[in-house]
């Protein structure tokens, strides 16, 4: 697909994203994986781990990709605060 998108639009392909996550060491990262979905969870696990102390990972449990905020709205809503709070307080 990037050859082809360079050869009609002249444009370079994407940065993959935990480089440009890596390189924003300014950022912190709330991951928040589906829990039903392994392919997910390890490909955030690996983003966590190489981020360090810069991403915090929820594996939502008996989810589907995107459905945490509506199977588990008040978990969400807590972890998320938590999150906002332990890094904009810091």
């Amino acid at each position: 697909m990037y050859p082809a998108v360079r050869l009609l639009a002249g444009e370079r392909p994407p940065t993959p994203l935990l480089n440009e996550m890596v390189r924003a060491a300014w950022t912190s990262f709330l991951l928040v994986a589906a829990g039903e979905n392994d392919q997910e969870v390890a490909s955030n696990e690996i983003f966590t781990q190489a981020l360090g102390g810069q991403a915090e990972l929820w594996v939502a449990p008996g989810v589907a990709h995107t459905g945490a905020y509506s199977r588990h709205p008040d978990e969400y809503e807590r972890r998320l605060l938590a999150f906002l709070d332990s890094r904009l307080l810091e």
